[in-house]
């Protein structure tokens, strides 16, 4: 028979560390130890409640205009040098179409075609 060799042995120098796992007890201490603390926190804040600190504050004054105050259209930049005479008719539906129309941020614009019609437009102011 052949003659086999054994290796030597050497011993195993390396430890390894289980982590302790805490028992069902011990967990629910901690628990009960939380959530004793938490209910006295709660109790003692509903024993001495704290109120926070409300500041005045100034109240506002009315706004007192001695006049009313009217938006005036401001004149147009090119001034001619004869003015135009409209029907007094022509005129009042002018002045009632301009009335009836919100425009607000607009200017209302009198245009004489060439053929005589009367053209009223809004242009942004």
């Amino acid at each position: 028979m052949p003659q086999v060799a054994i290796p030597q042995v050497k011993p195993v120098l390396e430890t390894i560390e289980e982590p302790v796992q805490e028992t069902k007890q011990e967990e629910t201490a901690v628990i009960d130890d939380e959530f004793d603390a938490e209910l006295e926190q709660t109790l003692d804040e509903i024993e001495n409640p704290v109120e926070p600190e409300v500041k005045k504050l100034p109240t506002a004054k009315p706004v007192v205009s001695s006049q009313k105050e009217e938006f005036i259209m401001p004149a147009p930049v090119t001034q001619t040098l004869f003015d135009i005479k409209l029907d007094p008719s022509v005129f009042a539906v002018i002045q009632q179409r301009i009335s009836m129309t919100p425009h607000i941020g607009f200017r209302p614009v009198v245009n004489v075609m060439k053929n005589g019609n009367i053209n009223l437009t809004f242009e942004k102011i």
